[in-house]
């Protein structure tokens, strides 16, 4: 933007090498000036062809244009979303930054929505032999462009402001248009300042990054750079401004040729190796050097579509340009971006401020909308718009356009004249960040890594309000509150240290007593200390307790401990693991008032151990006193156990010389148990010795025909103290069973003892009943006893009449001659029969044979 115009300063220059003066014409007419070097009959042609209400005429040798329409005069301003260097009230303020964004929203083609200036057309047609506007503008071939102007502070990073110092008012109004006209109203703190001081050898880089429409058609990405050395300038004693500040020895210069002032101003200014015009006066010739501490460069690329975003961002010793994300150049520069006054060290006057601009490089009218910007500033983790901007930029080259602008929507550009420069104050949102109020800018585009890093190192952010998420960042569009799940609570000691813990939110978190050593023999005790973790906090941990070191030397060392002032603290004994041990005589205790160390004497004693079957003890004794053993003999310890014959260490001694650490092993040759034993019979109890038998018999007789059988225990060894209890699993009864049948001997009481049956003298005998041992003695069971028998006579004929008796029980024969009876006894009985010689039926027969004879005699009668 800044090296297309240079051609513009020439002009300048030259006019200021003639005298004139300038003339109030009246009415809503304003003057413009131009040298002619001739053709004043075609300036003049082409002048009223396009402008036909314009007047030329010389003033002075300078030709003077009179025009009705004003706009066509004013060649200093184009509108820009910059980084305000003024507050509201014209004071100026330091802005640094790291990282510039600009977006911007382009209406298509910038070159079809503006119209091109007057000036344009004089100046070509002044000194080239043109005439055709068409031919001026191929010839010249004008562009429009919209981009992101940034101004670098080189290392070491002073601020401007450290250097700035007041040069003058700007008069640029008086030669570019006449007394009188609408600058007055524009009420800009438009006051130009050096910027250079001894002793400041940085940089200032002026970046711009911008895309360009030529009017031959052509469209391309262009980055300018120049930079200047602030130690060469302030060393040049400035320079000539085209504000009307007057270098000293400059006149020498400019009463030289054209030739030399084109040399001057041209591209060889800014190449250290080329060699000027030898007509150059020495004088000149060391001025011309001296300016020579600026230098520039310039570079384009094709890009394909119209850039939406053009990132600045400095850092790691290196300028990077981003345009819509693609890293298109790097420069091998660090410091950070300012945005400060209009300078009157360089060339182009208002180079210093930072921001989003639209452009021409000739002065143009916009004839249908621009478009818009957006401009936001930071460093790669927050970027926001400007706490000031403003809307215009000062430079040599006018665009004539009006401005709008929102924080929201930015700055819009389009046809219409804003003359008024404005400072926009960014309103701050509220927000609460851990519940504590805060103030966050408004739109502010906020890396949620480093809202991590930032507030939330631990677990996880927790935001809620009027925001968006825009890829890993958020936008601030209101109040927004900014918590964590977890926040880091340190707990700050007395000493200076501290002891960090990890808490989740709203839990609480204690802090134990804890001991602190200063190093002085001193040591602070903490008092326990509770926090609720709502935020990320230091807590001073207040003291509790102020301890003292104690120092205590004794045979084996040095003994150390703590303890509070005013306490008495009793000696320790020193203890050794063997079995030997110091204790403190003189003195026995020390009051603590602050750090101490004591040296006390000891008397020394031996442990010495006795080992007992049942109370062993352990006993300090003086080195050389006498320990007797005083342990019973008999002993009964009372658990039904009985000691008797101790011994100690295997011998009869009772009392031992104290002159080492020993140990005693007392034991008894003899051990007793106390053991009850309980029978069916009796229950004795007494002293027996260890191992010791007990035997029980299998039979136990007790008299009378009793006994008992089955010992439960049979034999016991005494082992320890019993009581023994001996059961029996029979009682047994001696029997004797008489009558039918004999038998005797042993039985289980409560038995049943089962007879057979028997067959004595043809008498069968089947027992009644069983016999139940119930006690001992006799037993007569009853028994069924039965007998059958056949009568029959001589003749061996059946005899009814006969009987048999048996027990008592008598029983007839039946006609056959049978007979058959049955008795209860509990002895053996013998049969009794009863029968006459001859059967009735025998005597029967004889009858009837008599008869039959008697008959048969009386028949033969």
């Amino acid at each position: 933007m800044r090296t297309l115009l240079l051609a513009m300063l020439l002009t300048a220059a030259l006019a200021l090498a003639t005298t004139f003066q300038m003339y109030e014409l009246g009415g809503p007419r304003h003057l413009v000036w131009v040298t002619i070097n001739g053709q004043t009959e075609n300036i003049l042609a082409v002048l009223q062809e396009f402008w036909p209400n314009t007047v030329l005429f010389p003033v002075g040798g300078i030709y003077w244009l009179n025009t009705t329409n004003p706009t066509e005069a004013r060649y200093t301003i184009f509108p820009a979303y910059a980084v305000s260097p003024w507050l509201p009230n014209g004071s100026l303020i330091n802005v640094t930054f790291t990282r510039a964004e600009a977006l911007f929203n382009v209406s298509g083609d910038l070159l079809k929505r503006v119209r091109w200036g007057m000036y344009t057309f004089i100046y070509n047609i002044a000194t080239q032999e043109g005439t055709s506007p068409a031919e001026i503008l191929q010839e010249q071939n004008p562009f429009v462009s919209y981009g992101l102007q940034v101004v670098l502070k080189e290392e070491p990073q002073k601020p401007i402001l450290d250097c700035l110092s007041y040069v003058g008012n700007n008069s640029l109004p008086s030669f570019w248009s006449s007394p009188g006209t609408v600058w007055s109203r524009y009420h800009i703190p438009f006051k130009l300042y050096n910027v250079t001081c001894p002793g400041n050898t940085s940089y200032i880089d002026i970046i711009d990054v911008e895309y360009r429409w030529w009017y031959d058609g052509g469209s391309m990405l262009c980055l300018d750079w120049l930079w200047f050395r602030q130690r060469e300038w302030y060393l040049s004693g400035g320079r000539y401004d085209i504000f009307g500040i007057y270098l000293p020895r400059w006149e020498a210069l400019i009463n030289q040729t054209e030739q030399l002032f084109s040399e001057l101003f041209s591209e060889s200014i800014k190449t250290t190796n080329q060699t000027l015009s030898q007509e150059l006066s020495n004088e000149a010739i060391q001025l011309i050097y001296k300016l020579r501490a600026m230098e520039s460069a310039s570079d384009c690329v094709n890009f394909s579509g119209l850039p939406r975003n053009i990132t600045a961002v400095v850092g790691g010793g290196h300028l990077r340009i981003y345009v819509d994300g693609q890293l298109i150049w790097t420069l091998n520069v660090s410091g950070v971006f300012i945005s400060q006054p209009y300078s009157a060290v360089d060339w182009f006057g208002p180079s210093l401020m930072s921001g989003a601009y639209f452009y021409v490089d000739e002065p143009a009218m916009a004839t249908a909308p621009l478009g818009s910007a957006l401009l936001f500033i930071g460093n790669d983790s927050v970027v926001a718009p400007p706490k000031y901007a403003t809307n215009l930029i000062y430079s040599i080259v006018y665009l004539v356009a009006s401005t709008s602008f929102s924080w929201e929507g930015g700055l819009s550009v389009g046809p219409g004249e804003t003359n008024e420069t404005y400072v926009y104050v960014r309103p701050d949102v509220n927000a609460t960040i851990y519940g504590r109020p805060a103030r966050l800018p408004y739109m502010a585009i906020i890396s949620l890594g480093w809202l991590r890093e930032r507030y939330c190192p631990y677990g996880d952010l927790v935001l809620s309000g009027a925001y968006r998420r825009i890829g890993g960042s958020i936008e601030v569009l209101g109040p927004v509150s900014i918590s964590c799940t977890e926040y880091p609570v340190r707990f700050i000691l007395p000493n200076g240290s501290s002891v960090p813990v990890v808490a989740r939110a709203n839990s609480t978190v204690r802090l134990p007593p804890l001991a602190v050593d200063l190093g002085n023999g001193t040591r602070l005790v903490t008092a326990e200390v509770e926090v609720n973790a709502t935020g990320p906090a230091d807590v001073v941990v207040p003291v509790a307790q102020r301890l003292y070191r104690v120092e205590v030397e004794t045979p084996v060392g040095v003994n150390a401990t703590w303890a509070p002032a005013g306490a008495a603290i009793k000696l320790s004994t020193v203890t050794l693991p063997n079995g030997t041990r110091y204790v403190p005589i003189a003195p026995v205790a020390v009051n603590v008032t602050g750090p101490i160390a004591v040296a006390p004497r000891y008397e020394r004693q031996y442990l010495v151990r006795l080992i007992a079957p049942a109370n062993s003890t352990e006993e300090w004794a003086d080195e050389g006193a006498l320990f007797n053993v005083t342990l019973a003999d008999p002993w009964i310890v009372g658990n039904g156990t009985m000691f008797s014959g101790l011994l100690v260490n295997g011998t009869g001694e009772r009392s031992w010389r104290v002159v080492k650490p020993i140990t005693l092993v007392a034991g008894y040759a003899e051990v007793y148990y106390w053991v009850s034993v309980e029978t069916p019979v009796n229950r004795t109890a007494g002293w027996m010795p260890k191992g010791a038998v007990l035997a029980f018999p299998d039979v136990l007789d007790l008299g009378n025909g009793t006994r008992l059988v089955g010992p439960s225990v049979q034999r016991v060894v005494v082992e320890g103290p019993a009581n023994v209890s001996v059961a029996y699993a029979e009682r047994q009864y001696y029997v004797q069973i008489e009558g039918v049948e004999e038998w005797s001997g042993w039985a289980d009481a409560g038995s049943a003892l089962r007879l057979n049956s028997t067959v004595v003298d043809g008498v069968v005998y089947r027992p009644l009943e069983d016999v139940v041992v119930s006690r001992p003695g006799v037993y007569r069971p009853e028994f069924l006893a039965s007998y059958a028998h056949e009568f029959r006579d001589l003749l061996g004929v059946p005899d009814p009449a006969a009987s048999v008796e048996l027990c008592g029980v008598r029983a007839g024969a039946d006609l056959a001659g049978r007979a058959y009876v049955e008795a209860e006894t509990d002895r053996l009985c013998a049969p009794a029969l009863s029968a006459w010689p001859v059967s009735p039926y025998t005597l029967a027969a004889v009858a009837a044979a008599a008869a039959a004879a008697y008959a048969a005699i009386r028949r033969r009668r």
